[in-house]
């Protein structure tokens, strides 16, 4: 945490590492010092929306939750055009599973600046998120249910339910996967890691795992998995979780 908080202090404008170091310090709860690094990053690159998402759910890690939804209103609001659609484009679905859950989780929260029809509550019994930290490559988030039915950007429904979210072939992702009512048993996370299409001075990409779990007496349990995936190579394991 030391050495992190050395590179945080440098002051490199290279969003990508930084990228990198807010997946550690959140899954590492320094809280703080993840919100020091979010907002560099949102300086740095306000034109993505994915970095007004990190800094929205880093403010949520700091109890901040007005800030928070503030922040993903941001996210949903940011323009893009043209080529950058493919870079960009289905996020938008992400943040309002995002808004949902800040706002069924925590009162008091002034809404008033979205329409109503995204308030709707949508609960989900798993929530699977696979965020990584490099603009040029090309990750693939995968689920093995209990089944063994296999959930990816090719195959978007399964039959217990799961739906799975747009295709990222390009930018940061994320890629999300969604179980209303899920049935007992393993369901493994897995990523096919194609590679970058350039070098980059920060190394390897980096992946975060967001897993999201709904237990019986209805609160939602998080839990956060970073990994420097290092070789390119097809179906890496990344987290398994089990429901009961």
């Amino acid at each position: 945490l030391l050495i992190l908080s050395n590179i945080a202090e440098l002051d490199l404008e290279n969003h990508q590492l930084y990228k990198s170091l807010l997946y550690l310090l959140r899954q590492w709860e320094a809280n703080e010092m993840a919100l020091h690094v979010a907002k560099k990053i949102v300086t740095w690159r306000a034109h993505e929306p994915q970095s007004h998402r990190d800094l929205a759910l880093t403010l949520e890690d700091n109890k901040l939750y007005q800030e928070a939804f503030d922040a993903l209103l941001t996210a949903l609001e940011t323009n893009y055009y043209g080529e950058m659609g493919a870079v960009y484009q289905g996020i938008e679905d992400i943040i309002l599973m995002d808004i949902n859950r800040i706002v069924t989780s925590h009162k008091n929260i002034n809404t008033g600046k979205l329409e109503k029809k995204y308030l709707e509550h949508i609960p989900v019994d798993v929530h699977i998120i696979l965020n990584w930290n490099q603009m040029d490559t090309d990750i693939d988030l995968h689920i093995i249910e209990p089944t063994g039915e296999e959930c990816y950007y090719s195959h978007t429904s399964t039959d217990i339910g799961a739906r799975f979210s747009k295709d990222f072939t390009r930018g940061y992702g994320p890629e999300q996967y969604l179980l209303r009512n899920a049935i007992k048993g393993k369901y493994k996370i897995k990523t096919n890691y194609y590679g970058e299409t350039k070098l980059t001075e920060s190394g390897p990409a980096t992946v975060m795992v967001e897993i999201y779990i709904k237990r019986k007496n209805g609160k939602i349990e998080r839990t956060l998995q970073t990994i420097q995936l290092g070789k390119v190579k097809e179906n890496q394991n990344l987290a398994e979780i089990e429901i009961e």
